[in-house]
């Protein structure tokens, strides 16, 4: 088993419908629901949506439908929040859908395999670069990602 690196940060679950932002259910109910369980503490992350083709919901229709409504999402927990929310995305969906200049916010990239890879507007915020790591006090797999920044810059994150 490899060796963690010391843990600096940490997201936890707010809501798991179907484990992330489903295309099966409109963007309003989505939000106000995830806005009723976030943690209102002032030093917590920002709030995050997960993005992900795998296992959702086909997108009906065309991709701006999905853009109209990720936008929904994203600007009611802004508003509700007064900051503004982190997207989480496989390079998939990054690439189908969040390059889009209305969806333009700090990038939470997926990549096991790899650096992401990113158009230079789009630099990545954070990286998840293990989905099966091991840490003391927690029986099941957790995800490790990075911060791209200082710890002063995680700070003010």
């Amino acid at each position: 088993m490899a060796r963690v690196p010391q843990i600096g940060f940490a997201y936890v679950k707010a809501t798991e419908g179907g484990h992330f932002f489903t295309f099966c259910r409109p963007a309003l109910e989505q939000a106000r629901h995830f806005l009723d369980v976030l943690p209102r503490e002032p030093d917590t992350l920002p709030p995050a949506v997960d993005v992900e083709l795998g296992g959702n919901c086909t997108p009906i229709g065309l991709d701006r439908e999905v853009e109209d409504t990720v936008s929904l999402w994203l600007e009611t927990v802004a508003r509700a929040t007064g900051r503004e929310p982190i997207v989480y995305a496989t390079h998939e969906a990054y690439d189908r859908f969040l390059r889009s200049p209305r969806l333009r916010r700090r990038v939470w990239i997926r990549d096991i395999w790899w650096e992401p890879r990113l158009a230079q507007v789009d630099p990545w915020a954070l990286w998840q670069f293990d989905a099966r790591a091991r840490v003391a006090g927690i029986p099941a797999f957790v995800d490790l990602d990075v911060f791209s920044g200082s710890q002063a810059e995680l700070r003010q994150f």
